[in-house]
C-alpha cells in the first residue's frame, strides 16, 4: 500500500489518496474529520498494547513502538498518485480489528460509499506520521500530540507520594 497526504489550500482540505493493490483512491478530509480520525488511529493502536499495562505503561509503549515504526519507514516524495475515481469527502470513519490483530479502517462519504482498508502496525504508524508532518503545513490549529517516551521502563508502574 502506498500513502500520499497533501493539503490543498483552494479546497482547505488535506487530500489523502492510497493505492490499495493497484486500485487507487482519493479521500478529502476536512478539518472536522482530521480532529475526529486522530484519536481513532491511536485508539486502534492502542488495541495491540499489553491489555493489563496501566495508562503511564501504554503511552510509554506506543510512544517506543511509534519512534521503532518511522525509523524503519521510507519517506519518498512521488508524483500523486492517478485515481481511478473521483475523490471522496469523508464524513464517516469506522475502524476494527481482524482476528490476526490488524487494524480495519474505513472511510466513507454521505451517501455511504468509500472503501475498507486493512493496515497493520506500521501502515498505521505511517498515516499518523503523514498526518503529524502535513496538517502543520496546512494552517490548521489542530494540536496534533505524540505520545511521549519520556518515562523510562523502570519507572513505569512506579508511584510516589507527596
Amino acid at each position: 500500500m502506498q500513502l500520499q497526504l497533501s493539503h490543498d489550500p483552494i479546497e482547505d482540505r488535506l487530500l489523502l489518496r492510497l493505492d490499495l493493490d493497484g486500485q487507487c483512491y482519493g479521500f478529502w478530509l476536512t478539518r472536522r474529520v482530521t480532529i475526529l480520525l486522530w484519536p481513532v488511529l491511536w485508539s486502534m493502536l492502542e488495541h495491540g498494547v499489553i491489555p493489563g499495562a496501566g495508562t503511564e505503561a501504554r503511552r510509554w509503549l506506543l510512544a517506543m513502538d511509534h519512534e521503532k515504526a518511522r525509523s524503519g519507514q521510507e519517506v519518498q516524495q512521488a508524483p500523486p498518485i492517478s485515481l481511478i475515481a473521483p475523490v471522496r469527502l469523508v464524513v464517516t470513519i469506522q475502524h476494527g480489528h481482524q482476528a490476526d490483530g490488524r487494524h480495519v479502517l474505513g472511510l466513507f462519504d454521505g451517501s455511504g460509499a468509500g472503501e475498507t482498508m486493512t493496515l497493520d502496525d506500521d501502515g498505521l504508524h505511517a498515516l499518523i506520521r503523514l498526518l503529524h508532518e502535513t496538517v502543520p503545513k496546512a494552517g490548521w490549529d489542530i494540536p496534533l500530540s505524540l505520545p511521549q517516551s519520556g518515562l523510562t521502563p523502570a519507572s513505569v508502574g512506579t508511584s510516589l507520594r507527596h
